[in-house]
């Protein structure tokens, strides 16, 4: 049986603040036809302008949803409704017999999902169709030749760079760096266009600005120079470099690797928008392997699709990881189900530990530049500069970036006291992601995505 959801958990799913008003005032019994669930699926009538109420359904345990409505957001308002019903009336829920169109929705969505777990196993067992492999080699080779020549023309861009003096003040202007940016692009090295982007906001990031676009020049630096001689290196490190500069895997490939099956946490979930693109990054805590996981997923601007996962939520399942140095990227071998063990407290560490595996990390993957973790801290702040920081139980205190809404709305949960956090450690600061008050995840990002 899956839980309920809480109010907490609804607001995150909500596609904007006008859904998540309109889904608020839905969640009045009386405006309702029909209200019903099972501890597995709910379902309702909606009372709406046309002439037959709308057929609203809500899986609990994916939080997956579906309504008759003409609405284009998922999950709409009528699905909010339902869910903040659940939430805080559930004994209105009166019916307990699944409705005909109920069944029909949830048998369609087990066919679906049957019929994907096969064809994500056919990949990963080499069952899809043939590779023409002269094709793909020609199209490898035409690739590498077109990267190589980016990696080029940024070391000579760079080693210009060097000449001036990296205190040129047009480096604060985006022209000094979109031209580079672009041609990165143009060679298919977008892993290095995105470096140079890190540079480009470090130079403009104001007092200290020439020693964090050292650091950001220099990783790029290296970066270079780790892909001219990458033939020699070992192969983990040479794929980490590859995919560094830009070089993308399939995802049979990565599908087709050993699989990591744990009960995994979803510690944070952050929406942002790239170059036309919707970025989805959902950070994992495996509960038994105690590793870290990040789910990336990119759609476009005009369709987003955004993981209906909140975070605090438990999912069981297999995740395949991207080859490479300490990997973190992975992907779902199957789709994960809803974990059914009770709920146990989140493992924490001290600020001290989190210090000592970063810079393990960065010994052997210096481009590995943020690091996730949870934490046990309160808001403070610096004695001498009166500076926002996190101060862990052992008094340690570590710098907090945050934009003022954020850190107002941590500082409204937590009260100045001690609380468990999913933070990101940058080497510079702690970028606060979520917060937990009790039973609910407070999520401090962006959840959804909206012009």
């Amino acid at each position: 049986m899956a839980s309920l959801p809480t109010p907490d958990q609804i607001t995150a799913l909500a596609p904007d603040a006008a859904s998540l008003k309109a889904g608020r005032d839905l969640g009045a019994p009386r405006k309702w036809a029909l209200l019903g669930g099972d501890g597995e699926t709910l379902w309702g009538l909606a009372q709406g302008s046309g002439k037959e109420p709308y057929q609203t359904r809500v899986a609990l345990g994916d939080m997956a949803t579906k309504c008759s409505c003409p609405s284009r957001k998922f999950p709409c308002k009528h699905a909010l409704g339902l869910m903040f019903i659940a939430a805080s009336q559930p004994d209105a829920l009166a019916e307990k017999a699944r409705p005909a169109w109920v069944e029909e929705w949830l048998a369609g969505r087990a066919e679906r999902q049957e019929k994907a777990k096969e064809r994500a196993e056919q990949k990963a067992a080499g069952a899809a169709a043939p590779v023409d492999e002269a094709a793909r080699a020609k199209r490898q080779e035409k690739r590498g030749a077109r990267v190589d020549e980016g990696v080029a023309l940024l070391g000579q861009w760079l080693a210009d760079l060097a000449r001036r003096g990296f205190a040129d003040a047009g480096l604060e202007n985006h022209a000094a760096w979109d031209d580079i940016s672009r041609r990165m692009v143009d060679a298919q090295a977008t892993g290095l266009a995105r470096r140079l982007r890190y540079a480009a906001e470090a130079a403009r990031s104001g007092e200290g600005r020439e020693a964090r676009l050292m650091a950001e020049l220099g990783r790029l630096h290296l970066l270079l120079s780790a892909y001219a001689r990458r033939e020699s290196l070992a192969p983990e490190l040479r794929t980490e470099i590859e995919q560094q500069v830009g070089w993308t895997l399939p995802q049979e490939q990565v599908l087709a690797g050993e699989g990591l099956r744990d009960e995994w946490r979803v510690a944070a979930r952050t929406v942002s928008e790239d170059d036309r693109l919707v970025l989805t990054e959902t950070w994992l805590r495996g509960g038994a392997s105690g590793r870290w996981a990040q789910i990336l997923r990119a759609s476009p601007a005009v369709q987003p699709a955004v993981d209906t996962w909140p975070p605090g939520k438990r999912l069981v399942g297999e995740l395949a990881f991207y080859p490479g140095v300490e990997p973190v990227r992975a992907l779902w071998k199957s789709e994960p189900q809803a974990a059914s063990s009770p709920d146990t407290a989140v493992e924490c560490e001290a600020f001290s530990a989190l210090l000592d595996r970063h810079a393990a990390v960065l010994a052997s993957n210096p481009w590995r530049s943020r690091a996730p973790a949870f934490v046990r801290a309160r808001l403070g702040c610096a004695a001498r500069s009166g500076a926002a920081v996190l101060v862990d139980e052992a008094g340690a205190a570590l710098p907090l970036r945050a934009a003022q809404e954020k850190h107002e709305l941590l500082a409204a949960v937590t009260g100045g006291h001690l609380a468990t956090l999913c933070v990101l450690w940058t080497g510079e600061a702690l970028e606060p992601l979520t917060v937990v008050d009790g039973a609910a995840w407070v999520p401090l990002t962006s959840q959804t995505f909206g012009r």
